[in-house]
């Protein structure tokens, strides 16, 4: 049980340094800053819309810059993939919009629709109105600001309030985001029954001296799993009322739950090698490769929350198993099965009198690692972009919530 303990230590003090590192970085969809550039064309934001959704905003900016733009891209290819991360100048990137489709404001009191005043008394102009999108089908749209021809850049003071058609469900929520509050609050209750239920035969083996470390593992895991999704859980639902959610608690949430993936991880390699099932040690062979399958699995989960946390770029990458660290991660999900069905096999050779109980344990859980690379592959190639979140979050929480 030494052992494990080191790796469970060592997992859980990296995650926690990471973590004093990671919440100084907030993400909400009523996006409130400052833009300064020194370009004439800088990406704002992005929402994926529902039909019928809109945006509020209000926004100032130095009357010595006028007069500057918000341009509204469309997720196609000949829109926002040609304008963003190109070679195009700004005056090419506003040519790319269509007119007829109002998918450029000017934020001039002369234009009638822009919600700009001039203010005598300020050096500010002040524009403050809301646009509503109509589309025949769930789509991105990126916000873009422009002043071509400008030599000092942009300077831009925002709040943008982004809205979809519907109730608390769906109000404040990207169409990628939404379900994903409902799920976390269905897996959350039944996680909580699970962990009532795992208590009680905790209690039940403790009294005949039968708790093994594997089992205690596997607490650790679901009490871990049960305050993440009840931290997610308050977030999402903060985030439903004000479009802003409490960041500290999303991310606290995220990290807990995927210590509680590791934890769960550990316990089904124990299993799989026979550790409390047919043997009461590990060679010192079988200790240093799960030690070392553990630290590669903590080090490319901290390096996938420290990448969207400073190299996450919201223009091009739509979900976080688009990025190099994610590939990883499925990547390593697909090398643990490796090793669990070689330890399993192994296992079963040497004593197949366990055949009963490993057959059936192998087929169940080989779900659950098989389940990240197919469902990754499957919503990489097959999936709608705003689709990919959401299956994606499901994922995540089933992938966790075991």
């Amino acid at each position: 049980s030494e052992e494990i303990m080191l790796v469970r230590e060592r997992n859980l003090l990296v995650f926690l340094y990471f973590l004093s590192f990671l919440l100084a970085f907030t993400t909400g969809k009523r996006v409130k800053g400052t833009l300064q550039s020194v370009h004439d064309w800088k990406f704002l934001a992005r929402f994926c819309f529902k039909t019928g959704g809109h945006l509020g905003y209000n926004l100032a900016y130095p009357k010595s810059r006028c007069c500057q733009n918000i341009l509204m891209y469309f997720d196609e290819a000949f829109q926002w993939d040609a304008a963003y991360d190109s070679n195009l100048n700004c005056t090419q990137r506003v040519a790319l919009l269509n007119p007829r489709n109002n998918q450029k404001i000017v934020l001039d009191p002369a234009e009638d629709f822009s919600g700009c005043t001039d203010e005598f008394s300020t050096d500010t102009l002040q524009c403050t109105r809301s646009r509503r999108f109509v589309s025949a089908l769930d789509r991105w749209w990126y916000l873009a600001v422009s002043r071509c021809g400008s030599t000092n850049g942009l300077y831009l003071e925002y709040d943008l309030h982004f809205l979809n058609p519907g109730g608390f469900w769906k109000r404040e929520f990207s169409a990628d985001e939404q379900g994903i509050l409902e799920t976390d609050i269905g897996f959350g209750i039944a996680m909580f029954l699970l962990m009532w239920v795992s208590f009680i035969w905790g209690s039940l083996l403790s009294q005949r001296e039968m708790l093994h470390t594997t089992y205690k593992l596997y607490l650790v895991s679901i009490v871990l799993q049960v305050f993440g999704l009840s931290f997610l859980c308050i977030h999402y639902g903060v985030y439903g009322e004000n479009g802003m959610g409490v960041d500290t608690l999303k991310t606290i949430g995220r990290v807990l739950s995927a210590v509680s993936e590791l934890m769960f991880l550990v316990m089904l390699l124990l299993l799989a090698k026979g550790w409390t099932v047919v043997r009461g040690r590990l060679t010192n062979t079988s200790q240093f490769r799960l030690t070392a399958l553990m630290t590669l699995y903590t080090v490319v989960y901290a390096a996938m929350f420290i990448w969207e946390a400073v190299a996450f770029d919201p223009g091009k990458v739509i979900y976080i198993y688009d990025s190099p660290a994610g590939y990883g991660l499925v990547a390593l999900s697909f090398v643990s099965f490796c090793w669990f069905t070689f330890a399993v096999i192994t296992t079963m050779k040497n004593h197949p009198n366990k055949r009963a109980f490993y057959l059936p344990f192998y087929f169940l859980f080989s779900l659950w690692f098989l389940a990240r690379p197919v469902v990754v592959l499957v919503a990489n190639h097959h999936l709608l972009d705003y689709a990919r979140s959401v299956m994606l979050g499901c994922l995540d929480v089933f992938c966790i919530g075991k």
